[in-house]
């Protein structure tokens, strides 16, 4: 019985850690971490070993990580970057997200 109680309620914490992080990183897992990384690191299970998914370090195939640039590229994507309908706000998030993880990279 007390197995059963202790696996309950560490379910339904489970389902509490979504909301638990800020609103950029919950946003930039829910479309960009499958690719990038749960940081943006890169080498992901779907794109292993390859350097343009890895959006912390400089090597950049089709833009540059300014923010404008960035919102472009999301909104309209890119040979195999996939294009969500995302909302001005859900763009802002997801790259706040990824210059608050440049920011803890050394150069």
């Amino acid at each position: 019985m007390r197995v059963l109680l202790l696996i309950s309620i560490l379910f339904s914490l489970s389902g509490c850690y979504m909301f638990t992080l800020d609103k950029s990183k919950r946003v930039y897992l829910k479309y960009c971490a499958e690719c990038h990384g749960n940081r943006g690191q890169g080498n992901s299970i779907k794109y292993p070993n390859n350097p343009y998914v890895d959006l912390l370090d400089d090597q950049w195939k089709h833009t540059r990580p300014t923010r404008r640039d960035l919102a472009k590229f999301i909104r309209y994507g890119y040979e195999g970057l996939h294009r969500y309908d995302l909302s001005d706000e859900e763009i802002k998030l997801i790259i706040d997200y990824i210059k608050k993880q440049r920011k803890n990279v050394p150069r």
